[in-house]
C-alpha cells in the first residue's frame, strides 16, 4: 500500500483559471491513457475539460456541491455520492454554494472498466485498487491506517477488510 497525503501534492492550475487539481495516480503506456485518479479544486463556474472516449466518476468530498449542466439537462453532484458521466460530455459546471473539492476518476472502458463507490461507517470485505477516507480516518486489516486527507493506492486490486469510522470512497476495477 502507498500512501498519499493529497495536500503534499503540488496543484496544477487549469487553463481556465476555474482551479486545480492534485494528480494522485496514472496508468498510461505507449497505448495512451488508462486511467487517472486526482482531487481538484473548483473555485469558480465554468466549463469542464472533455475527455473523447473515457469516462468519468467525481464524487465531491468537500463543499455543498455542484450542478453539472449539459446539453441533455443537469447532473446533481452532491457530497460523498459519486456521479457518472462521459468524458467527451460539454460540461458547464455551477457551485451550488462557494468552493468544493471533488474526488475523480477517469478511465478508458475499453482498456479497464472501473468505478468508485461509497463505504459507509463500519466494517467492509471489499476489493479494490484504491481508498480515500471521507471526514475520518479508514484501517484496513493488515496493511494499517489510512488517515483522513491522505490516499491508499494499492499495485492491484486486492481483497481487503476495511473499517471505516466516517464514510470512504473505494476504487474498484470491474
Amino acid at each position: 500500500m502507498k500512501l498519499i497525503r493529497i495536500d503534499d501534492i503540488a496543484p496544477a492550475p487549469w487553463k481556465n483559471g476555474g482551479g486545480v487539481t492534485r494528480e494522485l495516480a496514472l496508468c498510461a503506456d505507449d497505448k495512451g491513457f488508462a486511467w487517472r485518479l486526482s482531487v481538484a479544486e473548483v473555485a469558480r463556474a465554468g466549463p469542464f475539460s472533455a475527455f473523447p472516449g473515457l469516462k468519468r466518476v467525481l464524487t465531491v468530498i468537500e463543499g455543498a456541491g455542484l450542478i453539472l449542466r449539459h446539453a441533455g439537462g443537469a447532473i446533481s453532484a452532491l457530497p460523498g455520492a459519486p456521479v457518472r458521466f462521459d468524458g467527451d460530455m460539454a460540461i458547464d459546471c455551477d457551485l451550488a454554494n462557494g468552493k468544493v473539492r471533488d474526488f475523480n476518476l477517469i478511465y478508458d472502458p475499453a482498456r479497464q472498466p472501473m468505478d468508485v463507490i461509497r463505504l459507509g461507517a463500519g466494517a467492509h470485505d471489499a476489493r479494490g485498487i484504491g481508498l480515500l477516507p471521507l471526514g475520518g480516518d479508514c484501517f484496513i486489516d493488515g496493511s494499517g491506517a489510512v488517515p483522513a486527507g491522505s490516499f491508499a493506492l494499492f499495485e492491484s486490486a486486492i481483497p481487503m477488510r476495511v473499517t471505516v469510522t466516517v464514510a470512504a470512497l473505494l476504487v474498484t476495477l470491474d
